[in-house]
């Protein structure tokens, strides 16, 4: 009887040793998980972006992470159709920052370059995407990869009041009232003391008697600014 007590004794130590022993290993893993977790969330985190304040749209590049960003490569696996830089490259790929890289990106930090104008044909709307990979590394040589999909017809019917400056919209709501009661004369006018007016495609303050934007390039007409006073009207919601 003595015997089975002390038996049934090993098997329970046993038992509960091994319990034990796969406690402990769980949580070790456990601990590693949730450390390497927050090390992670201190690393940096490279982002792209397309802005849309007019005709001309902008590529952004920021770093979302908590450390800075080194070595940044790009790698457009599709590139977008109907977008236009310069007077004969296309696309994204033609965006200078985008053949050199970024050597540093400082946590927090978004930059951002003229993407061009886009005007895509019926066709090139058609299944118009981004595809980008994006690698980089930490200050200790920790590489990292991203891989990003940007569809661009999300961008079809999308308000540039999201990607104004307030500062812009008040300047060209004067313009607007002055080419409605038909001023266009200089004198008094806020417009005169400013001596600045907004692109219509890139959105950029300019010399008022400008005919080019010295930004996008582009040649600004009468039409145009007219055309972009209008489509601004039309998206404001009627009260």
């Amino acid at each position: 009887m003595e015997s089975l007590i002390q038996l049934g004794s090993t098997i329970v130590v046993a038992l509960a040793t091994v319990f034990l022993v796969w406690l402990t290993s769980k949580y070790v893993r456990l601990t590693k998980s949730m450390a390497d977790e927050m090390k992670a969330s201190r690393g940096p985190s490279v982002y792209v972006d397309i802005e849309a304040p007019g005709q001309m749209f902008n590529l952004t590049v920021g770093n979302s992470g908590r450390s800075p960003a080194v070595n940044i490569r790009f790698t457009v696996e599709k590139d977008i159709k109907g977008l236009s830089y310069g007077k004969d490259e296309k696309g994204i790929e033609s965006i200078p920052i985008i053949k050199k890289g970024i050597s540093y990106l400082p946590p927090g930090r978004t930059l951002k370059w003229r993407a061009g104008v886009f005007r895509p044909t019926k066709d090139e709307s058609q299944s118009n995407a981004l595809q980008m990979e994006i690698f980089f590394e930490n200050e200790q040589g920790k590489e990292f990869k991203r891989n990003f999909i940007i569809d661009m017809s999300l961008y079809d019917a999308v308000l540039f009041e999201s990607y104004r400056d307030p500062s812009k919209d008040v300047a060209q709501a004067i313009e607007r009232v002055e080419s409605r009661i038909g001023s266009r004369s200089r004198s008094n006018t806020f417009t005169e003391m400013i001596g600045k007016k907004s692109c219509p495609m890139c959105g950029e303050r300019i010399q008022y008697e400008a005919k080019k934007c010295p930004f996008c390039h582009e040649i600004i007409t009468e039409s145009e600014e007219h055309n972009l006073a209008n489509s601004a009207d039309a998206k404001k919601p009627r009260g």
